[in-house]
């Protein structure tokens, strides 16, 4: 091959890996064609002996091969096919693109840079998308539409990792120039990150930072950073607890008493304190001071919306928001309470707004409600509603699943097909809501029995472990992808497959050798 052509498949070659990392964070159809695109460059390339001896002469590339290989061994015992090739496609990146990188010369520093400084453009491109988007539709309510085009739980790990990308940047980067631009990048990522309440993305961000303040606190000689990092970092976390109890307190807590409360509205009909369940929230028993007769009546003046019960439509049960809305006000359930709502809030609770801290500006505010209302619900009541506590019934089901398949597990293509049929065996309430664990691992161990698990656990930590060049940022994405997958499927969608294939695949073949010196 001349050398013309040599430079012609290495600008493909960049161009495809430029591609998919516009895809990863904005739109499949890009990771799609990137893929396509690297493999037929790399068949076109030729120079098969080099090739293959650089396949023979890479352990890790054969490490890295044997997560796909544990999926092509599960064909063996499984009985739906369909499902089985569709996973494998999905997964084909796991395949195809540790290869094209492990027998790709590694990048030059500066084609290094110029793939992250097009990766974090797409990130923040990305974001100021969704936020377009989703102000240009009134319909939407939940911030978390801001992720349009791929899952939102990939959107809030590429947001976490592209916010150390950026510091990774600013580090390497010496021109001055280009300092207040990944500055304004660093606070566009934190500021949309708060602003959905990318909860996952938060606390790996905060546990990240936590992690490189301690790791370079011990790395100094001084003998005070190793005493006031520490020190410091624990304040803090105690000072964030202190916070957060009073808020905590309002959903387990409050001051009403039986006893001594109104049995009457101000027009004489009589208060239904349904206090069984017990329900909390705001500081005070959400069915307490409830007159359903007041409520229909002063509802059906105000709204098209039937005043539902939550018995025949649970599904959008307006009386259930209504009553939990008024409550988060701090007002009775009546038509005094009722009476003191703008049109704006009865729209909101049409569209299943129940809570007044709901329709904070601040994410963050909002996610912390939603989460602590569906945690403590589920813990005093036992009611599933929420992605916490589904989660919580999704990963009981799985291990009943895995009970039953423990070594081999229930092949490649039969994991999702168990899983449904486990949630209707044990009469499941998320039955019909969930279809994965929402756990990689639990769904691994479903797939292929723990012997599976294991040779998938090796392939995942020994890598990075194992790589000979050593690098910070590698570090972190492996940190957060692999604790995304305790809570998240990533592997099992094209957005994670892709974002997983090809970052690790960029670390563990095509680092360049000055990754850990500045630029010049």
């Amino acid at each position: 091959m001349t050398g013309i052509d040599s430079r012609k498949h290495r600008i493909v070659f960049l161009f495809s890996v430029a591609l998919y990392l516009c895809g990863i964070p904005f739109c499949r159809p890009f990771m799609s064609i990137a893929l396509i695109l690297m493999t037929a460059n790399w068949l076109a390339e030729g120079n098969w002996k080099i090739k293959w001896d650089n396949i023979r002469h890479q352990p890790i590339l054969w490490a890295v091969w044997l997560l796909y290989s544990v999926h092509l061994a599960g064909l063996i015992h499984t009985v739906n096919w369909d499902y089985a090739v569709q996973d494998l496609t999905i997964k084909l990146p796991l395949l195809l693109v540790p290869l094209v990188f492990a027998t790709t010369t590694p990048m030059t520093g500066k084609e290094w840079r110029g793939l992250l400084h097009i990766y974090l453009f797409a990130v923040c491109a990305s974001a100021l998308y969704g936020l377009i988007h989703f102000h240009l539709h009134s319909e939407l309510i939940d911030k978390r539409s801001l992720a349009v085009h791929i899952s939102y739980i990939r959107f809030e790990l590429n947001l976490c990792f592209a916010l150390f990308v950026t510091a990774y940047l600013w580090k390497q980067n010496r021109k001055k120039q280009l300092k207040p631009v990944y500055a304004a990048a660093a606070i566009w990522l934190c500021g949309i990150t708060v602003y959905i309440g990318a909860m996952t993305a938060i606390s790996m961000m905060i546990c990240c930072a936590i992690v490189l303040l301690l790791v370079w606190a011990f790395r100094q000689k001084a003998w005070y950073f190793r005493k006031l990092i520490p020190t410091t970092l624990l304040l803090l976390c105690l000072a964030a607890i202190a916070i957060l109890l009073p808020y905590i307190r309002q959903y387990t807590h409050t001051d009403f008493d039986f006893a001594t409360s109104e049995k009457q509205t101000a027009n004489g009909n009589t208060y239904c304190n349904t206090l069984e369940k017990q329900q909390i929230e705001n500081g005070m028993y959400v069915y307490a001071y409830v007159c359903d007769k007041e409520l229909q009546k002063e509802w059906e003046k105000r709204s098209e919306l039937k005043y539902c019960n939550y018995a025949t439509d649970s599904s959008h049960c307006i009386r259930n928001g209504l009553i939990r809305y008024l409550n988060s006000k701090g007002l009775r359930k009546d038509s005094a309470g009722l009476s003191q709502l703008q049109d704006e809030e009865i729209t909101w609770i049409e569209n299943g707004i129940a809570n007044v801290h709901y329709t904070s500006g601040n994410g963050f505010v909002v996610r912390f409600y939603e989460n602590m209302w569906e945690i403590i619900t589920y813990l005093r009541c036992g009611e599933e509603f929420g992605s916490v506590p589904q989660r919580i019934e999704a990963w009981k089901a799985s291990l009943i699943a895995i009970r039953e398949h423990p070594f081999f597990g229930v092949g490649t293509g039969d994991v999702k097909d168990v899983f449904l049929q486990t949630l209707q065996q044990t009469n499941s309430p998320i039955e019909g809501r969930l279809v994965r664990s929402h756990n990689q691992y639990l769904s691994f161990c479903m797939a292929f029995g723990l012997i599976g698990l294991i040779l998938i656990l090796f392939s995942l930590f020994y890598p990075p472990l194992a790589v000979r060049k050593k690098s910070l940022l590698y570090a972190i994405f492996s940190i957060i992808f692999l604790v995304s997958m305790l809570t998240d499927d990533p592997l099992e969608r094209q957005d994670g497959v892709s974002f997983f294939a090809v970052f690790n695949s960029l670390f563990l073949f095509l680092l360049p050798e000055e990754d850990v010196k500045p630029a010049e």
